[in-house]
């Protein structure tokens, strides 16, 4: 059938409204918003359900061409603009004045947008006053994102506060939104020297967000930020979420527990993962600023929760283990994710144990490298006399070490982990060979993994994780798993490939089920969660 014939029959006007919305969905996800484009210029039902759909979406802006082209789309029939009900995404860095100028008459007929993210808010708005201004003037947003950054090589407190911090607070401090979601990722301009400094108030969310205290119910702050002298506490009574930056500069948890009474889940997270300790190292020693161990932290943030209190409905904690280290719950908090540092296995499986004994947690997940899993899970949970309140663990391992001896690896984790008393293991195995072949340096006669979409017929698909597990018993092992953990009702094993965002394989012993192994190829649709780690 031809564009003609779909634009004059009554066969499009007689689909159904929800029929035509999933043909719009699925041809997004199979071609994107060029498919959707294509797809809305054969006919008028279609142009305006696919103009409502792709502005219902992230709209990513990343020339200034694109944010031009945008704004006469949108001016050209103003109608438009109430379907605006996704996210405008500003990647670009600079625009000129005449494109400002349009954007600002654009923002003007602006209704209903809900979220907005900039990417170089500094070097985007500065230039333009007026620009920032209309920004600032929307009353719909309900999430915003700035992102600021400045590369010069000198440093001091004022160029911080004049320099990308001052277009933030600038925005934050005049928008008339009310923000339910924020996302600042602040990095200043030399942050090792930045690490010298305590405070500065321009770099504290808790100052910084202090006017939308009774609408924020998510906060997530990257990379740089002080908060250790706050003076000035702000009460946030709805905010559940918060994200921290996991780089060492969080010391003092007293100003976060007061500020956020009702959080129900704390992230630290950033590059963490990529900084991690020489096996030498200890992370007992690992020092701050001003020269602060982690254990003198640790001990006066006891102190502070046993004298003025702590969360009471925190349920989900995720963070490196040094930090979970440095916090010293005094809470129970029920779901805890832990990042490994490496280093000294002793010293790293010590804190680990401390933080499952301050916390009590009944799931317990854990993110490792294969080279530093065994020692420190073992010091961690070999002790008989260790009342435990585990009852479910999961075990992320990336593989990035050669020789990899899965049957080892597994009866390693089962001789750890006996002595706890878990209802449900998952160990997941997933190759990290690609991430991390610089380890090996460019000259290494080892195998690199090679994707099956980089493949070639002179350089077929390898993957050092799938050829170590194809000859595994696996079933063996999760019955081994069973026999070691009495209390054990559930168990899994998965595996995949670098880069790959789920599993290949996910093989599952239910000892309440019938049949009690299931084996099956990944599920994007059940497996989103269980792969949910990327790194």
């Amino acid at each position: 059938m031809d564009a003609h014939t779909l634009s004059t029959g009554p066969h499009i006007a007689a689909i159904p409204l929800d029929t035509l919305l999933e043909v719009l969905r699925h041809t997004f996800r199979q071609g994107g918003t060029f498919a959707i484009s294509s797809l809305s210029r054969t006919c008028k039902c279609f142009h305006l359900e696919g103009v409502k759909f792709l502005l219902g979406q992230r709209l990513y802006l990343g020339s200034e061409k694109q944010v031009k082209s945008f704004c006469v789309f949108m001016l050209a029939e103003r109608s438009r603009f109430p379907m605006l009900r996704g996210r405008l995404n500003f990647g670009v860095q600079s625009i000129s004045e005449p494109t400002a100028a349009l954007l600002v008459d654009c923002l003007r007929h602006v209704t209903d947008l809900p979220s907005i993210y900039f990417s170089r808010i500094n070097t985007f708005l500065g230039p333009h006053p007026h620009l920032l201004a209309a920004f600032a003037g929307l009353t719909c947003l309900t999430d915003l994102g700035l992102m600021a950054e400045d590369d010069s090589p000198t440093f001091s407190p004022k160029r911080v506060t004049a320099g990308p911090a001052r277009y933030y607070v600038t925005l934050l401090k005049t928008s008339r939104s009310p923000l339910r979601s924020v996302f600042l990722d602040i990095l200043a301009m030399n942050s090792q020297k930045l690490m010298k400094f305590t405070y500065l108030r321009s770099l504290d969310p808790i100052w910084l967000l202090s006017q939308y205290s009774e609408t924020l119910e998510s906060i997530r702050i990257e990379d740089d930020l002080t908060v250790d002298a706050s003076t000035v506490i702000h009460k946030y009574p709805y905010v559940n979420t918060l994200t921290l930056p996991d780089d060492n500069v969080v010391h003092h948890i007293h100003p976060f527990i007061v500020s956020f009474p009702a959080l129900r889940s704390l992230r630290l997270h950033g590059s963490a993962w990529l900084r991690r300790l020489r096996p030498g190292a200890s992370l007992a020693h690992v020092t701050a600023r001003h020269g602060r161990l982690p254990y003198a932290a640790r001990e006066r943030n006891k102190q502070d929760q046993v004298a003025f209190g702590s969360w009471t409905m925190l349920q989900e904690v995720f963070a490196p283990t040094l930090e979970l280290y440095k916090f010293g719950f005094t809470c129970r908090i029920p779901s805890m994710h832990i990042v490994w540092q490496g280093g000294v296995p002793t010293d790293e499986g010590t804190m680990i144990r401390e933080i499952v004994q301050d916390a009590r947690p009944s799931t317990l997940r854990m993110i490792t490298r294969m080279q530093d899993t065994l020692s420190p899970l073992e010091h961690a949970f070999r002790h008989p006399g260790l009342v435990w309140s585990l009852t479910r663990l999961e075990l992320k391992m990336n593989m990035d070490f050669i020789p990899f001896v899965p049957k080892e690896y597994l009866e390693g984790v089962a001789h750890a982990v006996e002595s706890l008393p878990l209802v449900s293991i998952a160990v997941e195995i997933k190759c990290a060979m690609e991430l991390h072949s610089s380890f090996y340096g460019i000259h290494s006669t080892i195998q690199r993994c090679l994707r099956f979409e980089d493949s070639t017929p002179e350089a077929p698909a390898f993957c050092h994780t799938m050829v170590a597990m194809a000859a595994e018993d696996i079933p063996g092992h999760l019955w081994k798993f069973a026999s070691k953990i009495s209390t054990l009702r559930r168990a899994t094993i998965a595996w995949g490939l670098c880069k790959v965002k789920i599993p290949y394989r996910v093989v599952t012993l239910d000892l309440e089920r019938i049949p009690q192994i299931t084996d099956r190829p990944h599920d994007p649709r059940k497996d989103s969660d269980l792969w949910k780690d990327v790194f």
